[in-house]
């Protein structure tokens, strides 16, 4: 593997950086001609894929991937292994990608184990979606935690009152909580779709189609943001602890 190759590359297959629909993230170690060099990340279509494909040939300016092991998928058995791919470098900064029809245009991405900045870690909670005495009943939050890519580093408490066939409000509460993977290293931070955690109420249901996460600023005050991968309002939070 040419040393130009070597780390991660990340590229937006559909929307824009701002506002990714679907990506890929690309890990290339070194390695010789038949070993899984490559370790691929794929969040688009409702799921997140990860796994290893091996390295086929490798030039100065051109490195082919072949077969591939799906080594992870959200939602469980969703994903195939990834097609042939090739990556053409056009800078030390800069390759281009295909697979298939897709193409996209690569950067070089980041590594390690502490991905997310500090700012962005810990709780955030929204606003009652109810106002009046049952607003405490409606608890809406995530937590943000460090980790690689592949680690689950944002969960999502969910809790709000049980209701009747008539939509009344009975005294029991629904209590759900999710969890979800980065998936790449560049800001905007893209986590694939979120987990249910096992033992969850039956009445959890959560039709997500993965996130990329926002920090901005407003009247002063911090705001974590999370966008769908669609062309929606995100879920707003403010800090909680």
């Amino acid at each position: 593997m040419p040393a130009a190759f070597l780390g991660a590359w990340e590229g937006v297959l559909q929307g824009t950086p701002e506002h990714p629909r679907e990506t890929v993230r690309i890990e290339l170690s070194q390695g010789p001609a038949g070993s899984k060099a490559a370790v691929y990340t794929h969040v688009g279509d409702g799921r997140l894929c990860m796994g290893r494909s091996r390295l086929v040939s490798a030039d100065e300016d051109k490195v082919v991937l072949g077969e591939s092991t799906v080594t992870t998928s959200v939602p469980a058995q969703r994903c195939m292994a990834a097609a042939h791919q090739t990556l053409t470098l056009r800078s030390p900064e800069v390759l281009e990608w295909t697979s298939g029809a897709a193409k996209a245009t690569f950067h070089k991405a980041r590594t390690g184990s502490e991905i997310l900045p500090a700012e962005y870690l810990g709780r955030w909670k929204m606003a009652p979606l109810v106002e009046g005495p049952e607003a405490d009943r409606y608890t809406d939050e995530v937590t943000v935690a460090q980790g690689a890519v592949g680690a689950a580093v944002l969960r999502t408490l969910s809790v709000y009152p049980r209701t009747d066939e008539e939509g009344n409000t009975l005294l029991d509460a629904v209590n759900c909580t999710w969890t979800a993977i980065l998936a790449t290293t560049t800001p905007p931070y893209v986590t694939g779709p979120m987990t249910l955690e096992p033992g969850a109420d039956p009445d959890c249901v959560r039709d997500d189609l993965g996130s990329y996460l926002v920090l901005t600023t407003y009247k002063g005050e911090k705001v974590f943001q999370v966008y769908p991968m669609t062309d929606t309002e995100p879920a707003e939070y403010r800090r909680a602890d």
